[in-house]
C-alpha cells in the first residue's frame, strides 16, 4: 500500500469565519472523491484544531494499492477540479508518499 498525506494551509487574510468555511468548502469536496475515484482505498480529512500559527489547516490522509493507482488518482479530471479549488484557497502544501 502507497500512504498519500497532504497538509494544506489556507491562504492569509480570511477572517476566522470565512477561514471555517473555506475550509470545510475543501474538507467536503475532498470527502466526495472516494465515490467518484476507484483507485481509493481509504481516505480520511481533517481540519486543524491546533491553534499554533506552524500548523497547517487541513490534512488528507489516503491510500492506494500501488504508486500505479496514486498516478491514476492524481489525473484524474474529479481530483483535478479539486485540485483548482485547492489552489485556489490555499497558499501552501506538504505531501508525503510512503510505502506501507
Amino acid at each position: 500500500m502507497i500512504q498519500h498525506v497532504v497538509m494544506f494551509k489556507l491562504k492569509n487574510g480570511f477572517s476566522p469565519a470565512e477561514k471555517e468555511e473555506n475550509a470545510l468548502r475543501i474538507k467536503n469536496a475532498l470527502e466526495a472523491l472516494p465515490a467518484k475515484i476507484a483507485e481509493i482505498q481509504h481516505f480520511k480529512v481533517g481540519i486543524n484544531e491546533n491553534p499554533s500559527p506552524s500548523a497547517f489547516d487541513l490534512v488528507l490522509v489516503s491510500s492506494f494499492r500501488n504508486v500505479e493507482e496514486l498516478h491514476e488518482y492524481a489525473v484524474n479530471p474529479w481530483h483535478r477540479q479539486v485540485v483548482a479549488l485547492i489552489d485556489e484557497l490555499c497558499q501552501d502544501r506538504a505531501v508525503v508518499d510512503y510505502q506501507d
